[in-house]
């Protein structure tokens, strides 16, 4: 799944992202998101900790590229 998260807010990307999580509670995903700047890459690593999953990233294109991959539960 892909995510392009450039010129979301912080807020609007975090629900993206927590919806794509929430999408098939149990299994493991592959979301690659899209992101505008440095500072949101922070955000959403911290973000993703809490989650359960694991982010690396990649400078591409004048922004990020960050491979979001672990199990997801349902209780989120």
């Amino acid at each position: 799944m892909m995510i392009d998260g450039k010129g979301m807010g912080t807020r609007e990307l975090f629900l993206a992202l927590r919806d794509a999580l929430k999408a098939e509670p149990g299994q493991e995903v592959e979301i690659d998101l899209l992101v505008d700047r440095d500072c949101e890459v922070k955000k959403v690593k911290a973000f993703l900790r809490m989650s359960g999953c694991e982010a690396k990233w990649e400078e591409r294109d004048g922004g990020a590229v960050l491979r979001i991959t672990g199990g997801c539960c349902s209780c989120r």
